[in-house]
């Protein structure tokens, strides 16, 4: 199964570096269940979550640019502000990180006609 990088890291295992929004493990490698669970679970010296997996279905909306509320969490309030701009939201609408993230969630899932 794949993943998607959503913080850089160097790979301690095979010395990679991977850049947030690459696919891991890179082509030639094969990371054990263990190095998959630690990368994929909030990091306990360096508080991040590094990967996550990637979902199989694609958006109805075709929109190549989706965050997930990890992802989010590990933002900056600024980021997490253009995000909801580039949304077409209003960020002063939020008042804090929990109705950032709920408000970019929200703004980024495809309203069905006829809803």
């Amino acid at each position: 199964m794949p993943y998607k990088v959503i913080n850089n890291f160097i790979d301690k295992e095979t010395n990679s570096f991977y850049e947030v929004g690459e696919e891991y493990p890179k082509d030639n490698e094969e990371p054990t269940e263990k190095r998959i669970d630690e990368l994929s679970k909030k990091h306990p010296k360096y508080r991040k979550i590094f990967i996550e997996e990637i979902e199989s279905d694609l958006k109805d909306d075709g929109s190549d640019e989706s965050f997930s509320e990890s992802e989010l969490k590990n933002m900056t309030k600024s980021e997490q502000e253009k995000i909801i701009i580039d949304l077409n939201g209003d960020p002063k609408s939020a008042k804090n990180e929990g109705e950032r993230i709920k408000l970019i969630l929200q703004l980024q899932t495809p309203v069905k006609q006829g809803e």
